[in-house]
């Protein structure tokens, strides 16, 4: 695939429409791409997050820590297809995976690092500030949906 088919891929999540064209091209351009074969481990619980996965082709299931987290919760095990985003958050701070990810299937990741990332919110300050409405959005619309489960 060429940069500019990737930057395709990035620019229809909702992190990175928030970005320029050219700075979502950048991206692309310093993004690696992974290939993983059919029950191939991506990460497991503990494992530091270098940035993000967006996948490309495939499918990748997100499985809950632990022997009774999977034997409990097998039915809510996420199956994530073509465009998904994993480690959003990552992007932008230091995380900690939670969930073991494994593929389903043959399959392909564009991973966009952390140092990437913001780098180019440092280079493009209006792209910034929209990012941070979006997450000040989410964060209220997250902490309202909380305060409804009490």
């Amino acid at each position: 695939m060429s940069i500019d088919s990737d930057a395709h891929v990035l620019s229809a999540l909702p992190v990175f429409n928030l970005l320029e064209w050219e700075a979502i091209r950048l991206l692309a351009f310093h993004a690696s791409r992974k290939n993983y074969k059919a029950d191939d481990i991506l990460f497991s619980p503990g494992q530091k997050a270098a940035g993000g996965l967006v996948l490309l082709s495939g499918s990748i299931e997100l499985i809950p820590d632990g022997v009774e987290a999977i034997s409990t919760y097998k039915q809510a095990n996420k199956v994530l297809g073509h465009g998904a985003l994993i480690g959003q958050l990552a992007l932008i701070t230091e995380v900690t995976h939670r969930v073991t990810a494994q593929a389903r299937e043959n399959s392909t990741m564009i991973e966009v690092s952390r140092t990437s990332f913001q780098r180019i919110l440092r280079e493009y300050p209006d792209c910034t500030a929209r990012i941070r409405s979006a997450i000040a959005r989410d964060l209220l619309e997250f902490t309202s949906t909380l305060s409804g489960v009490r």
